[in-house]
């Protein structure tokens, strides 16, 4: 739930600033949140939480706080419905 990745976020940065955290969060709430198992909208929408550790890994690692780079993502995303839509078949190299 959400308000457990902002609990994640601020413990795990908690030497970075205010606003690098919510930078993080809504870049981790655009990525990798709004997962849902059912219709019913009051239902609360799920976070992936190994993409939410491994985001916030590269994060100490890298000490790079910027927006979630969507370049990578939209390329592969894109791709992803390329292959969805029968135009080709997708192989290794299209996520490297």
């Amino acid at each position: 739930m959400e308000s457990d990745v902002h609990d994640i976020v601020h413990q795990t940065l908690q030497d970075y600033s205010e606003q690098d955290r919510v930078v993080v969060l809504e870049s981790l709430k655009t990525w990798y949140g709004g997962y849902r198992f059912s219709s019913n909208d009051a239902c609360p929408s799920m976070f992936n939480p190994q993409l939410v550790f491994s985001y916030l890994q590269s994060v100490v690692n890298n000490g790079n706080i910027t927006e979630f780079g969507a370049e990578d993502d939209t390329m592969q995303s894109t791709i992803v419905l390329a292959v969805v839509k029968g135009r080709r078949s997708v192989t290794q190299e299209d996520f490297f």
